[in-house]
């Protein structure tokens, strides 16, 4: 099926595929906002207290999704980088090996995160 002429997103990589078309993610999500960067935690913390907003933490999520992934489709999810490394902490890793691993668990943990977050919107 090409997907191109409706702007579908190909979600994932292995076993079926499933296109949802951008419109219906940009609808169903349309009053989510996405926090990057620092301070992610202090600003969904304000919002929650001054306005009453729902606050979806992936901080919070991410035991459940490394939990829960699958070695064959979720390789950086189940790699235990400590004990590659030979390390004790996270942040004891070489930079470089920092930000290749959070680019390919970003890509891994999002098909989870929006999992979860379609029902809620």
């Amino acid at each position: 099926m090409n997907t191109s002429s409706f702007g579908a997103e190909r979600l994932w990589e292995s076993g079926d595929l499933v296109y949802i078309p951008d419109g219906i993610l940009k609808r169903k999500l349309a009053n989510v906002c996405f926090l990057w960067g620092r301070g992610k935690t202090t600003i969904a913390n304000i919002l929650r207290e001054r306005y009453g907003a729902a606050v979806y933490s992936t901080d919070d999520a991410r035991d459940r999704f490394y939990e829960t992934a699958d070695p064959s489709e979720q390789p950086y999810l189940c790699r235990d980088y400590n004990e590659e490394y030979g390390v004790l902490s996270f942040w004891e890793l070489p930079a470089e090996v920092i930000a290749d691993r959070e680019q390919h668990v970003l890509r891994e943990l999002t098909p989870f995160v929006m999992a979860e977050l379609l029902p809620l919107a």
